[in-house]
C-alpha cells in the first residue's frame, strides 16, 4: 500500500468483550495504528450473521445503518498502550470490525474548478 490508496483490514470482536458494564472499558484488539503511514481513520461494525470461522470478503462498500455501522472516533473507539480500545454501544461483541486506512488526501472533497 503507498500512502496515497486506501486499504481496509477485518478484525474480529469476540463475543461478550465490549459488554457494557463489563467493567473492562470495552474490548482492546491488537490491530495496525497505520500502514505504510496511512492511519487508521474509519471504524465500521459490520451488521452480518457470519462468525468468527466465515469472514466477509474484502473489499467491503460500508454503508451507514444499512449493512455497517460507523463508529465515533473517541466515543466509540480510540487508542491506548494496549492497543485499539474499542467501546461501540451497538454490539456486545460478537462481530465483525471493517477498519479502514485512508489517505489525508483521499479524504478531502475535490475542489471545483468551475466559476462560482
Amino acid at each position: 500500500m503507498s500512502n496515497t490508496t486506501s486499504a481496509q483490514r477485518l478484525v474480529w470482536v469476540p463475543e461478550g468483550s465490549n459488554a457494557v458494564g463489563s467493567g473492562r472499558g470495552g474490548a482492546v484488539l491488537s490491530v495496525e495504528r497505520e500502514i505504510d503511514g496511512v492511519p487508521l481513520s474509519r471504524v465500521w461494525t459490520l451488521m452480518r450473521t457470519e462468525g468468527q470461522a466465515d469472514p466477509p470478503a474484502l473489499p467491503i462498500v460500508p454503508h451507514h445503518n444499512h449493512n455497517a455501522f460507523l463508529e465515533d472516533r473517541d466515543h466509540d473507539w480510540r487508542f491506548d498502550a494496549r492497543g485499539l480500545r474499542y467501546y461501540s454501544r451497538v454490539t456486545t461483541g460478537g462481530c465483525w470490525l471493517l477498519l479502514e486506512y485512508i489517505p489525508r488526501v483521499a479524504r478531502r472533497a475535490p475542489v471545483s474548478q468551475g466559476a462560482v
